[in-house]
């Protein structure tokens, strides 16, 4: 970690992000970005692949306008997995390279740029959205914006409402998303970064992957963090269970600040690089 670059320890926003995505991509062969799909307002949704393994690990930030700073440890992490690679490293006695051989590991730094973007800096009237939002006058506060670009919370939104047609044209970053994870069967593990209590947490109503508990508990300790399940409807969990039978989980973290981004990816840096070893 000496040699890590210490910008990735700060908050980017979606513009930073994009750059430093394509730092990396330049640096590295063996690293490649492509589009997930585009957000309500067109913005590109980068996913960067790591490895050619045939069992894939899906990493995913930025679900909500206020989890902007996971986008930043989610990079902080591809960064050190591409320069253990490229030094043929152990990180927690693994080999980086056999991880990239047998393993490919994909991230998803920010799902929401959209609605992180109005957290940040609000929303200017170049907005095509901007007179739904500011009408009669009244300035609108995003500073604690959640949802997508029309304040939809993408983090409910994988259940079966999605079919229908409006609910798609809303959602546009889950829908993407589920349709990655529908047509690609390799992967085999879903890891997602919040805002919240420390914590590793599964939803779902059905147990249908019976390995669902004692698999969260695991990553659990890697992050020294406690771990729940619940029966929250039309979470990405859910979705993951019921429709392809692969565990997912979020990673929680309190983020209060930009000062939190080093001490959080400090405790989950072992789940991060680890996590893929247990499928």
């Amino acid at each position: 970690m000496k040699n890590a670059d210490s910008s990735l320890y700060q908050k980017l926003d979606y513009y930073e992000m994009n750059e430093k995505t394509d730092i990396l991509c330049q640096k590295y062969s063996f690293v490649s970005v492509t589009s997930l799909g585009q957000t309500v307002l067109g913005k590109r949704i980068p996913i960067i692949s790591v490895g050619h393994g045939n069992k894939e690990v899906l990493y995913v930030g930025a679900q909500r306008g206020t989890e902007r700073l996971t986008a930043s440890c989610l990079l902080r992490y591809v960064e050190e997995l591409c320069a253990a690679i490229e030094n043929d490293a152990r990180i927690f006695n693994c080999s980086a390279k056999y991880l990239s051989e047998s393993r490919t590991v994909s991230v998803i730094p920010m799902l929401n740029p959209d609605g992180a973007e109005y957290c940040e800096k609000g929303m200017t009237q170049e907005n095509p959205l901007y007179e739904r939002f500011n009408s009669n006058g009244t300035q609108f506060d995003f500073s604690n914006w959640s949802g997508n670009a029309l304040g939809i919370e993408l983090k409910t939104n994988y259940g079966e409402r999605f079919d229908d047609i409006a609910s798609k044209e809303c959602t546009a970053e889950s829908g993407a998303l589920r349709n990655y994870l529908m047509f690609n069967e390799n992967i085999k593990l879903v890891l997602t970064l919040g805002k919240g209590a420390c914590a590793v947490t599964h939803s779902s109503r059905a147990d249908t992957y019976l390995k669902i508990d004692s698999l969260g508990r695991a990553i659990a300790r890697f992050c020294d963090a406690s771990y729940f399940k619940s029966e929250d409807i039309g979470t990405l969990s859910g979705f993951c269970a019921a429709e392809r039978e692969i565990p997912c989980y979020e990673l929680n973290s309190e983020y209060r600040n930009e000062s939190d981004i080093f001490n959080d990816y400090l405790r989950l840096r072992k789940a991060l690089f680890l996590s893929p070893t247990l499928i």
